[in-house]
């Protein structure tokens, strides 16, 4: 079958400008319809954007897609298409620069069943359909060129004309789609794939600007009290929500052993992002909180490497992705990364970091011990293979990897059972401290973000966090002491809450003040009003 290069490039432009953004017109119903104009210039307003959408397509065809690689570039950007139509419409998922961080990360570090669960049946059917197919029908037409200087004369007066068509539409009704424009904002979020690829130039230019300078300690911390034996241990959740705890009035019984101990819970806690590249790093940054920068973390200090100047003796328990460069300096056991000499494997239920707790407990003797358990905890969408059978507390389940395979009730119910099993392992960290009477402990607990289960269509996390929803930003947070610990702060005149529920609203950045001021350590880096032992209820 033979057809001009002027009608595939026409051809094509339109099916992604049409089948990948049909969805545009719903979302502007659902949301937008009649709140800005009259009826009429709200269809000009989407008729213009659907000529914007193909002009840039299609511009992009004409100026870059020469002989040998029109149909290469057009098999690209359908596969990308296709992909980034899967994730938006079926997951409600927006691939920002986060996203694209974190897929990279899990390549970067052969994290095949972080990958692996992401690759549902339903994926690969929109990825043949929408990918495939169309690719398969372009490579066996055969593209007729004319001479090489009439191509090349066409491809520069359709793509200005194209050009000159829409800014003309756009300037023949600019009152009013400026106005729609601008109460909008969040459309271009779904636009396929013109949002995606602006992140894609979004991400690689932070990418390039980010600091590669390693920015050293200012200052090592010191010790106030080096006699005193002591032991902290923060376990860092993944994607629990602060609403699925029955310690937050989640009407199932999710928390019944922390239900038992006398902690201390934040009701009120948010996270620094919505996806561990972000949050994991963030939790433990020294930098400024709003100028945070992932792309900067991996070559700055951060508040690990200033509790290990101290002398402190620093541990990290890997059973995640990674620690996403926070453990680099320090002593790591990984059960995760194939390389190490710790590998067990990608999914190992979390009782893996308990048996590591009571190990390394019982083999060091150092004054100061802080050891950082980073779990597995309700990671997704398999969120069945998070805990052991006998954690199967709540019924029907879901036993796909596959949030829309399942109903809500399935996969509420074993996200929650995610959580009773989390339950169990902190409540577990906390009574194997319970036994070192020898030295004062302490525990933090903090998700690194939460999740979506479906609420407005919208599953998993990674959301840009100026829209994120609450389901992927308010987490899971508390802190228990040993009574020696309470007492000690008491004697040096410390603040300790008195409250055992805490609603007054804090966030990750609480928690490297909250770690130097549990260890009493003396730096220019602690702000004491940061620190969760200063939080009281407003």
């Amino acid at each position: 079958m033979k057809i001009s290069y002027f009608k595939v490039i026409t051809i094509y432009a339109l099916f992604i400008t049409l089948i990948f953004n049909l969805h545009l017109l719903d979302l502007f119903e659902t949301n937008y319809h009649l709140k800005y104009a009259d009826e009429f210039n709200e269809k000009y307003f989407l008729f213009t954007g659907y000529c914007l959408i193909f002009t840039t397509i299609a511009s992009i065809f004409f100026l870059l897609g020469q002989r040998y690689l029109l149909k290469p570039l057009i098999i690209i950007l359908f596969f990308i298409s296709a992909i980034n139509y899967y994730f938006l419409n079926v997951l409600g998922i927006i691939i920002n620069e986060d996203i694209m961080q974190s897929t990279i990360d899990s390549f970067k570090e052969s994290n095949w069943g972080e990958i692996n669960d992401l690759l549902t049946f339903k994926y690969f059917i929109y990825l043949f359909f929408l990918g495939f197919l169309p690719s398969l029908l372009l490579y066996f037409i055969k593209i007729e060129y004319p001479n090489f200087k009439k191509e090349i004369t066409i491809r520069l007066i359709s793509s200005i004309l194209l050009i000159s068509i829409t800014l003309g539409l756009i300037y023949a009704n600019y009152k009013n789609i400026s106005f729609i424009s601008r109460g909008t904002k969040e459309l271009k979020e779904h636009v396929v794939p013109h949002y995606l690829l602006s992140n894609i130039k979004d991400y690689y230019d932070l990418k390039r600007d980010a600091n590669r300078k390693f920015l050293k300690l200012k200052s090592k911390a010191v010790q106030l009290f080096p006699e005193d034996k002591m032991i902290g241990v923060i376990v860092i959740g993944e994607t629990a929500r602060a609403d699925r705890f029955s310690l937050n009035g989640h009407d199932k019984q999710t928390n019944p052993l922390l239900e038992k101990q006398n902690i201390i819970n934040f009701s009120e806690a948010y996270s620094c992002g919505t996806i561990t590249v972000v949050s994991v790093p963030c939790m433990f940054t020294l930098h400024k909180y709003n100028d945070y920068n992932s792309h900067e973390a991996e070559y700055e200090a951060n508040v690990l490497d200033l509790i290990k100047s101290s002398g402190t003796e620093v541990i990290w328990f890997e059973n995640n992705s990674s620690c996403k460069h926070v453990c680099d300096r320090i002593k790591t056991i990984d059960y995760v990364n194939k390389g190490t000499e710790d590998y067990v494997g990608y999914g190992v239920h979390d009782e893996i970091v308990l048996k590591g707790l009571k190990k390394v407990l019982t083999e060091n003797k150092e004054k100061k011990l802080l050891i950082v358990l980073h779990s597995m905890g309700s990671h997704g969408p398999a969120y069945y293979n998070r805990y052991p059978n006998n954690f199967e507390k709540f019924k029907p389940t879901c036993k796909a990897n596959d949030p829309l395979g399942c109903n809500a009730e399935e996969l509420n119910n074993t996200f929650d059972n995610t959580i009773v099993y989390t339950d169990y392992i902190i409540s577990s960290a906390i009574d194997i401290l319970k036994e070192e009477n020898q030295s004062q402990n302490f525990l933090i607990y903090a998700s690194d973000h939460g999740e979506s289960l479906g609420e407005n269509g919208i599953y998993l996390h990674g959301a840009p966090m100026s829209i994120a929803p609450k389901e992927q930003i308010h987490i899971p947070a508390l802190l228990w002491s040993s009574e020696n610990l309470k007492e000690k702060r008491k004697q040096i005149k410390k603040n300790y809450p008195v409250s055992n529920q805490i609603e007054s609203k804090i966030t990750h950045e609480y928690l490297p003040h909250t770690l130097l001021d549990f260890l009493n350590l003396k730096t220019s880096y602690l702000k004491i009003n940061k620190s969760m032992l200063s939080v009281e209820n407003n």
